[in-house]
């Protein structure tokens, strides 16, 4: 799911446990995707990542595994 929120915006995701992911973003579906971070999967299977310097216009995200 996707929500702004004060700190920016907040995207959330079923995950690996234990697995690290990347989160990507662009404001182009056609590229270039940005690295903007790395997290690894809870124990939950959820995991919420924060884009604080999301862009005033549209965003895209998705994640890929390095």
């Amino acid at each position: 799911t996707l929500a702004t929120i004060p700190a920016g915006r907040q995207v959330s995701f079923a995950v690996a446990p234990g697995y690290v992911y990347r989160m990507l973003q662009t404001t182009n579906m056609a590229g270039p995707w940005t690295s903007i971070g790395t997290l690894t999967g809870p124990e939950t299977g959820v995991s919420t990542f924060i884009d604080t310097n999301a862009s005033t216009g549209q965003s895209f995200y998705r994640t890929v595994t390095p």
